[in-house]
């Protein structure tokens, strides 16, 4: 009887994450499930212990927001944090701006375009690209222009020559 209860116990489990319950119902299911056998005689103390640890703890860490940042999450952090390198001051300014959404939204896969031109930004960074690809040029024409032409007015570009 009781390796029934314990085969069914994992196919509901199985059942319950496959269907993608959310973490507090699959806790409540598992809970009531280990009370029930306990309650009806199927298991004894040690199988419904075992069976709650197991089955019931994990779900519980995982399901209760708090229990997870505190035992869970401050340390997975802590870890990357030392691990991880410091972020560059370009990369603060963007978070400041908060204009990172922008590039989230377009490489999540499927942007929401109407969200993205509803905010005008693509505007703006196209007015951003145009300023700083006009003033490359003006840098290039201002140093370059007379500098690379040879004395006899050629600019140092090679022609093409017939015959190839």
């Amino acid at each position: 009887m009781l390796a029934l209860y314990v085969i069914t116990f994992l196919l509901l489990a199985g059942a319950l994450a496959f269907v993608h319950v959310p973490a507090l119902a699959w806790l409540a299911g598992m809970a009531a499930w280990v009370a029930a056998g306990a309650f009806a005689g199927i298991t004894n103390v040690i199988a419904a212990t075992l069976l709650a640890i197991v089955c019931v703890l994990p779900p519980l860490v995982l399901a209760v927001k708090p229990l997870r940042r505190a035992l869970i999450s401050r340390r997975i952090f802590a870890i990357f944090r030392k691990i991880l390198p410091q972020m560059s001051s370009t990369e603060r300014d963007a978070i400041e701006v908060d204009t990172v959404w922008w590039d989230a939204e377009l490489f999540s896969g499927r942007p929401r375009w109407d969200t993205l031109l509803a905010h005008g930004a693509a505007v703006a960074i196209a007015d951003l690209n145009q300023t700083g690809a006009d003033a490359v040029a003006e840098a290039i024409r201002g140093k370059g222009g007379k500098a690379n032409r040879h004395r006899d007015g050629r600019d140092g570009r090679r022609r093409r020559q017939s015959g190839y």
